[in-house]
């Protein structure tokens, strides 16, 4: 972006015409029941036509809505009975109980600013009273639930495509019945593509009113819903046009919504007291269209937001005059102050930055955290340990990276930090050391390779703080790159500092519920079907034994086993097996401190499988793996996985985590996956880190293949 206005609309680059193509598109352009329009008005009433819905019929809509979708509605013919939400705004379950009436056909759900609602539910209860689900996902594109894309539950889902992309008019369905239509007109969307490219070019909106009837509210207040502008439903059967269909597999990448998420955090951190609920609270899956911020005097705020460069929405002001004035009050405070801010994907620190200082000019900033080396480990260590179990991350304590550093580190020259405030408190830990000298002098995290969530160790609410320093260090020119792996997703630390991301990939996470059947209820029929049947069969022909490790006694011999079982699962060897000593050394630390979840699966007495991990707080991680083929028909590694899973739910357990990898079988029992992000930072910033990328990679790349890299 640049230093004109921010928008909540993404710019449109030139360079996006240049990006290569997505071939698996995310829900709902990848499914055969997914259709494109050009809006979302369209797509709703031509899915309530295709899903039988006529004149006289009702539909449970709530107060708090845009306008548009009721009218789109009107136009068909159906009546809305409106009803009020709770403060989560989930609909009030009395309230729908006493309105629904005879003629009622459906319920209609809204995803408001992308935040999920609770889908699952309002699907079973108009399953028990015979009604259609319609979700309202114009804002919430890209997010999910438990994994499961939004929308995918219900009879009828409609969704605003350029809302979380920077495109002109593109909206898309899903349905469970509706034909496929014959194909209208293509509309000229030229106008709107030399808009957005305008946005790209000087960061201003105002200068066009192109983009105006996007809005339910701009910044001098006239974006409000108007009647007359809802009302012209157009033609539902044209087709978005000729830039749009080009643009969209080039910019549809479900990486997008990470990034929203990762900006709303952000802002998050600086704002909270602004932000009312229930968006004071990022779902995991959520996918943002905007900032909310709640605020007194509406008009007053927009003014000066204006003023300092931020275009904020009048956020739904006005209900549809179709709603009577006692549902309307429900939602009233509502509408009356809240204001949308940007948060979309191509918001750069800088960016974010402003639009803090806009909302909050007399903020105080914090004193920078004080800087001290740190040339023993060991100097650390009480400190170290109170710090790092804050985190719930074993691969930040003090053992797993001073035994890591004592087996790989040697002839490395370490470039540690502490991070305190004024009272002399650890805040932070950068457990860095010097990896390479030439060309340039590249710092790289202890643990790389044998660890997995590596980066700066603190308290997740002291991450801004943390951030400041590092920019400090790195202007100083401590190292030249910093080449930050396993770095995790949601601590943003790509979007905190002057860096680029390089690789992206999987670190999926199963949320444990309260009880086995809330823990499992997310996975599949089929999954849980076959390890009923499995362990049925398995236990049915022979005698199955599972035992975990408590005793050092013991532990040696476990090991030999395990180290056995995995090497035959994987006979050419890992990185993995290579690193046995330091894995022997740390199994014994973990074993003393209570860390330690060796557990072996045995059948008929001969070891069947294995699977090797650690606890730390309430956190289970399942690190590596090993299973004989022979017993290969019974699945024995899934059911030793759903075990341990069984077990740390059982135990209180809150997450199990997979670690690193986006192994297909992972994902068939986890809830989330946050990710985790290989990030190069400079002194140069974003372009800095960009041009030190490739030489620094490359020369990781090439000491990996002559074997050298410790």
């Amino acid at each position: 972006m640049t230093d004109g206005l921010l928008s909540i609309w993404a710019p449109l680059s030139p360079t996006d015409y240049l990006q290569r193509t997505n071939t698996a598109l995310p829900f709902p352009l990848g499914d055969h029941n997914g259709q494109l329009f050009v809006r979302a008005r369209h797509a709703l009433h031509a899915g309530v036509t295709a899903l039988g819905l006529e004149p006289g019929d009702q539909v449970l809509m709530p107060a708090y809505h845009h306008g548009s979708e009721v009218e789109a509605l009107r136009r068909a013919g159906i009546e809305c009975v409106f009803y009020g939400a709770t403060k989560d705004l989930e609909p009030d379950l009395d309230e729908l109980e006493e309105i629904a009436g005879p003629r009622c056909r459906a319920l209609y759900l809204i995803h408001v600013m992308g935040f999920p609602r609770d889908a699952a539910r309002w699907r079973r209860w108009c399953d028990e009273h015979g009604l259609l689900l319609i979700e309202d996902a114009a804002q919430a594109w890209l997010s999910t639930v438990d994994g499961r894309p939004v929308g995918q539950s219900a009879d009828l889902s409609i969704f605003c495509l350029y809302k979380m992309l920077p495109l002109p008019y593109v909206s898309a369905s899903y349905t469970r019945t509706l034909p496929v239509r014959r194909g209208g007109p293509r509309v000229d969307d030229r106008r709107r593509l030399l808009a957005l490219h305008a946005a790209w070019a000087s960061g201003k909106l105002p200068m066009t009113r192109l983009l105006d009837d996007r809005l339910s509210g701009n910044g001098s207040g006239q974006g409000q819903f108007s009647i007359e502008r809802s009302s012209s439903l157009g033609d539902p059967t044209a087709r978005p046009g000729a830039g749009s269909t080009f643009l969209l597999p080039r910019l549809a990448w479900e990486h997008v919504a990470q990034v929203r998420r990762e900006n709303y955090r952000l802002l998050a951190e600086q704002l909270a007291d602004e932000v009312p609920a229930p968006f004071d609270h990022l779902l995991e899956g959520a996918s943002p269209f905007a900032f909310p911020i709640e605020v007194p005097d509406k008009t007053a705020v927009i003014r000066r937001l204006v003023d300092r460069g931020v275009q904020p929405v009048d956020f739904w002001s006005t209900p549809h005059p179709a709603v009577p004035p006692a549902a309307a009050a429900s939602a009233a405070d509502r509408r009356a102050r809240t204001v949308a801010l940007p948060v979309h994907h191509r918001l750069s620190a800088s960016d974010l930055d402003r639009i803090v200082s806009a909302v909050s000019p007399d903020r105080r900033s914090e004193t920078p955290l004080q800087l001290e080396s740190v040339a023993d480990l060991d100097q650390l260590r009480p400190e170290w340990t109170d710090l790092a179990i804050r985190t719930r991350n074993v691969f930040a304590s003090w053992e797993w990276n001073r035994l890591w550093w004592e087996h790989f580190g040697k002839g490395r020259k370490l470039t540690a930090f502490a991070l305190r405030d004024a009272s002399g408190t650890l805040r932070g830990i950068l457990p860095l050391y010097l990896w390479a000298e030439r060309p340039m002098k590249v710092g790289r995290f202890l643990g790389h390779h044998a660890g997995d969530q590596l980066g700066p160790i603190c308290a997740p609410g002291d991450q801004p703080a943390v951030a400041r320093a590092i920019r400090s260090l790195l202007q100083k020119r401590a190292w030249d790159v910093v080449v930050g792996e396993q770095l995790p997703a949601a601590s943003v630390w790509s979007r905190r500092l002057p860096g680029r991301v390089v690789n992206r990939e999987g670190s999926p996470i199963v949320c444990l519920r309260e009880s086995w059947e809330e823990t499992t209820g997310s996975w599949s029929r089929r999954l849980r079907k076959e390890l009923r049947q499995d362990d049925r069969r398995i236990r049915d022909e022979h005698e199955v034994r599972i035992t975990t490790v408590t005793e050092q006694d013991d532990l040696d011999e476990a090991l030999d086993g395990f180290f056995r079982l995995h090497l035959a699962r994987w006979p050419d060897g890992t990185r993995f097996s290579r690193q046995h000593s330091f894995h022997r050394e740390f199994a014994r630390c973990a074993l003393d401190h209570g860390w330690l979840r060796l557990r072996h699966l045995d059948v008929d007495g001969e070891s069947a499988a294995a699977r090797y991990g650690f606890r730390y707080g309430t956190v289970e991680s399942g690190y590596q793996s090993g299973w004989a083929s022979q017993f290969g028909r019974y699945s024995v590694g899934i059911l030793m996985v759903s075990d341990t899973i069984q077990q740390a739910q059982a135990d209180g357990m809150k997450e199990y985590r997979f670690l690193r990898g986006s192994e297909p079988y992972k994902y068939r029992f986890a809830s989330i996956d946050p990710g985790l992000e290989t990030v190069v930072f400079s002194a140069g910033g974003v372009a800095g880190a960009a041009a030190a990328a490739a030489p620094a990679l490359r020369a990781v790349r090439s000491r990996l293949r002559k074997g050298v890299d410790r």
